[in-house]
């Protein structure tokens, strides 16, 4: 618990500062958050992202759930301060989770390194949103991103993009939310296997035991508490 509190919610402050919430009760209003609400918050997500990338730091980075909305309502020039002191290119892997509003889901993007490709997962399976054109602006960041930090040009042509629908059809019925975070570890625990999602949502239980295993994972500070 200790390990969790430090890293994720930040020490605790000296004791006459009275006026501080306790990591350790802001961590167990978080726990009831994910057992009793109906949708993980975009604080949770986030959360969740920060340990996907702690997993594994030279091979994985997630973003903030904050980074897909800012690029595409306002630019490179919004974010491209974001990552000044992380090389992506160095990583095998990226995971950016991506909120929707007017269809009120999450969605997930993969960027796989080793074989070029970016791929698009929802828990619906059929690419809200135009998952291409989403795909497609992934790409020209990371050429813009590339061009910013390694000063020459990105080389792109055998790129390709990926809607991935073939999904379980349980997980239609999932917090999109829950979802996204359950790929994301998928792919973070497995970064050698390609896009295929073999896991269904009768193989791990259902939503309320990924939800037991997610806090787990939350308290121990390691993804390696939910196998699948």
């Amino acid at each position: 618990m200790e390990m969790w509190s430090n890293s994720i919610f930040g020490r605790k402050g000296n004791k006459n500062q009275s006026d501080r919430t306790d990591p350790n009760d802001e961590a167990e209003k978080m726990y009831q958050e994910i057992l009793n609400g109906c949708c993980l918050s975009e604080t949770i997500i986030n959360k969740y992202m920060e340990l996907i990338t702690h997993y594994s730091p030279n091979t994985l980075y997630a973003f903030n759930t904050n980074f897909f909305t800012a690029l595409s309502d306002h630019g490179y020039s919004r974010i491209h301060r974001w990552t000044k002191n992380v090389d992506i290119f160095s990583k095998e892997r990226l995971f950016i989770p991506i909120y929707f509003k007017s269809n009120r889901l999450w969605s997930l993007i993969n960027v796989n390194f080793k074989d070029q490709s970016i791929r698009y997962y929802d828990s619906v399976g059929r690419g809200y949103q135009g998952g291409i054109r989403t795909q497609q602006l992934i790409l020209k960041y990371l050429k813009l991103e590339y061009l910013m930090r390694k000063k020459r040009f990105l080389c792109t042509t055998r790129w390709k993009y990926t809607n991935v629908n073939n999904l379980h059809h349980g997980f239609k019925f999932w917090d999109s939310g829950l979802f996204v975070c359950l790929v994301a570890h998928h792919f973070a625990r497995n970064v050698s296997e390609d896009a295929k999602l073999t896991i269904t949502s009768k193989s791990i239980g259902g939503q309320e035991i990924v939800k037991q295993n997610l806090i787990s994972q939350f308290k121990s500070n390691s993804l390696k508490t939910l196998k699948i």
